[in-house]
């Protein structure tokens, strides 16, 4: 039996051929130096910075602003997940393109290759530019946090924007809709005369009384009038009748037109006096009463001249008589304007108090909406001012630490360095193949002294020599002594003696020994070439061989440890590749499955 090497024996194979390990490990070092001095240089620039993590945006409109005049320190994000993103964005494909537009001199590819973005442990952001260009290279890592801060105000400004005209648009609807419920309010208040809804129900009350109370003694007062006309005209007819025989007609179409205009002024004059907040009121009065007493002037003139038309002399009685009849019909005509205007102005405002109610609900909606609308307009106002001032001020994504200077020395290659892990790496592979060639020289010694050593085996050995390979080839399960069966059949065009026994914790062990490549009566016995499987009592497969699934191709893919025999038999059966039995195939599985794992039996 041969003697396994000792550290002693893997030593002097070394030193005996150090020459060679040496040679290796100067080869390494002199071709690492060649390649360092005349490999160009490489620079790397690196740039700092950190996202803060409560850089919130400033309120400039509201109880909040006098607190955020003095803010805390922007902090960096205490996450690296967290940070994360903050890789993704500078990584993008956005970025390196704005990135390759600064810098049109190097490819969008090789930027990429050259820019690596990393979390510091103290969670910050570093950006490592690699270039042959030193002043490139650190240009490069400058512009990279700008872009960054770049391409979040453009993002936070665009959503500003939208935000600003969403709010634009909206006071300026909120405007209109103002403008149309004000519109309406005065439409209402300059129609119903109502400017306060309690004001108006009580002062339309009062003129209600008021006018009732004139009413009466309007009608009292021409009544009075009229009586007193009537005793005139009869006295003036008596003492006409002195001097002729006739009637005194004290009535004309134009006396009767100026009393109808009479009355339509005084019936104005009593409506416009309704409404005292009237702010043409004023002007409007005076010009009716200036048109009221040219209309009692030419009614005076024109029953003067009727009563002319009959005069007599002056100073006599019928001429006394015949001025106080038109005095009198004077007054009565003013009475009777009088009491048509309060009658229809009594009426008016009767009709405006039952009406007031749905009037004054009118009115509050008008004004419930008008209050509504203004507190909006003035929120949707602050909250548009609050927008423009904040994109103005847009709120810091980044704070610089450390800008990258111009590297002076380069990062790649660097001779010594190279030269040291090369001459380390040719040591490692001296010493690797020194052992090799050792270990080929071993084995060929071996080799020849088992060829010199070896003596020829009779055919009588041979069989004891089979079943010790056999048994090499066994699993490590006790075979029971008692019971089992041993079967040949044809698989695959290989004649296999199939044996199978119980060991005595109940798993069923079931060899294959290959007989003969092809079947026949005249089959040798069995070579050393076997495989096996073993089954748990409870029908599952614990251990097998190798090559045991390649005994059966088309379930190759199903046989494994911890299969049941029984789903092996299932899945033979649904893919066809069991002939049609005698019994129902539920039947063989249960069968052929028993039979497996009983092989004491006889059934």
């Amino acid at each position: 039996m041969d003697e396994r090497p000792t550290l002693v024996d893997y030593w002097l194979a070394l030193y005996r051929r150090k020459l060679t390990i040496v040679l290796v490990v100067v080869s390494a070092c002199g071709f690492a130096w060649y390649l360092s001095v005349n490999f160009p240089p490489l620079y790397e620039a690196r740039t700092t910075f950190y996202v803060p993590a409560n850089a919130s945006p400033t309120t400039f409109v509201g109880s909040q602003f006098t607190d955020q005049l003095a803010q805390q320190p922007l902090m960096p994000m205490p996450e690296e997940k967290a940070s994360a993103a903050t890789l993704g964005i500078l990584r993008s494909r956005r970025i390196m393109e704005a990135l390759h537009a600064d810098f049109p001199e190097r490819r969008l590819d090789q930027l990429r290759k050259n820019v690596d973005v990393t979390i510091g442990s103290e969670f910050l952001v570093e950006i490592y530019v690699r270039d042959r260009d030193p002043k490139l290279a650190a240009a490069v890592a400058n512009r990279l946090p700008v872009l960054y801060e770049e391409f979040h105000r453009r993002i936070l400004g665009e959503r500003i924007r939208r935000v600003v005209d969403t709010l634009s648009k909206q006071r300026q609807d909120i405007n209109r809709r103002l403008v149309g419920f004000s519109r309406r309010l005065r439409q209402v208040q300059e129609r119903t005369g109502v400017l306060s809804p309690d004001l108006s129900a009580e002062r339309t009350s009062g003129l209600i009384s008021d006018l009732r109370v004139e009413l009466q003694t309007t009608e009292t007062r021409l009544a009075a009038a009229q009586e007193s006309l009537n005793a005139l005209a009869q006295q003036l007819r008596r003492e006409r009748n002195l001097y002729r025989q006739g009637e005194l007609v004290l009535s004309s179409p134009r006396l009767e037109k100026l009393q109808g205009r009479l009355i339509d002024i005084r019936a104005e004059l009593a409506t416009i006096r309704q409404d005292p907040y009237n702010p043409g009121l004023p002007t409007r009065q005076a010009e009716l009463e200036a048109q009221m007493q040219q209309t009692r002037v030419a009614v005076e003139n024109e029953i003067e001249r009727l009563v002319n038309s009959q005069s007599k002399l002056a100073g006599s009685v019928h001429e006394k008589l015949r001025q106080d009849l038109v005095d009198r019909t004077v007054d009565l005509s003013s009475l009777e304007a009088s009491r048509a205007a309060i009658a229809t102005s009594l009426v008016r405002l009767e009709e405006d108090l039952l009406t007031l109610p749905a009037t004054t609900r009118n009115i509050e909606d008008l004004r419930s909406s008008i209050d509504r609308l203004r507190t909006l307009y003035e929120n949707v106002n602050s909250h548009l001012l609050e927008a423009r001032l904040q994109a103005r001020n847009l709120p810091r994504s980044m704070v610089l630490v450390e800008s990258a200077p111009v590297p002076e020395r380069p990062v790649f290659p660097l001779p010594v360095l190279n030269t040291i892990v090369a001459g380390l790496v040719g040591l490692v592979l001296g010493c690797y193949y020194a052992l090799l060639l050792d270990y080929l020289g071993r084995l060929r010694r071996q080799r020849l002294t088992r060829q010199m050593d070896r003596s020829p085996l009779d055919e009588a050995s041979l069989p004891a020599l089979e079943g010790l390979i056999a048994q090499w080839a066994h699993p490590p399960q006790e075979l029971a002594d008692d019971g089992g069966r041993s079967e040949e059949h044809t698989v695959n065009g290989q004649l296999w003696r199939i044996s199978e026994q119980r060991t005595p914790d109940g798993h069923v062990v079931s060899r294959w020994q290959l007989l003969a490549p092809n079947g026949g009566p005249d089959a040798p016995e069995a070579l050393p070439e076997e495989d096996y499987v073993v089954y748990a009592p409870d029908g599952r497969i614990v251990e097998m061989s190798a090559g045991y699934p390649a005994l059966y191709p088309a379930m190759q893919d199903l046989i494994r440890v911890g299969a049941r025999l029984e789903d092996l038999l299932h899945a033979a059966v649904r893919r066809g590749l069991v002939a049609e039995a005698e019994t129902s195939l539920d039947d063989w599985v249960r069968q052929t499955a028993r039979r497996r794992l009983h092989p004491e039996r006889s059934d």
